[in-house]
C-alpha cells in the first residue's frame, strides 16, 4: 500500500512514535518486525543514510516508557 508521506517533521516523528510503540507492544523485537519499521520510516521520509540510527534510537526510548512530546524532542537532537 501506498503511504503518504508527512511533509512536516513532527508529523513524521508522530508516526514514527506510532508505529515505535506497535512493534515494540510486546516488548520482543523480532528480526521482522524491526525490519518492517526501517521500510515505514524509509517509506515516511527519513533518509537511507540515517534510518538505522533513527530506528534504533526510537526503539530506544519507546523501551524507555517516554512519551511523545520527550520523543520528538530527544529525536529532533538526534536529526
Amino acid at each position: 500500500y501506498p503511504i503518504n508521506p508527512p511533509y512536516l517533521n513532527s508529523m513524521r516523528l508522530e508516526r514514527l512514535y506510532d508505529s515505535a510503540r506497535i512493534v515494540h507492544v510486546d516488548h520482543i523485537l523480532g528480526d521482522n518486525q524491526e525490519v518492517m519499521l526501517k521500510k515505514l520510516a524509509l517509506g515516511i521520509g527519513f533518509t537511507p543514510e540515517n534510518v538505522d540510527q533513527v530506528v534504533a534510537k526510537a526503539l530506544l526510548l519507546v523501551d524507555n516508557k517516554v512519551d511523545s512530546d520527550d520523543f520528538a524532542s530527544e529525536m529532533e537532537k538526534h536529526l
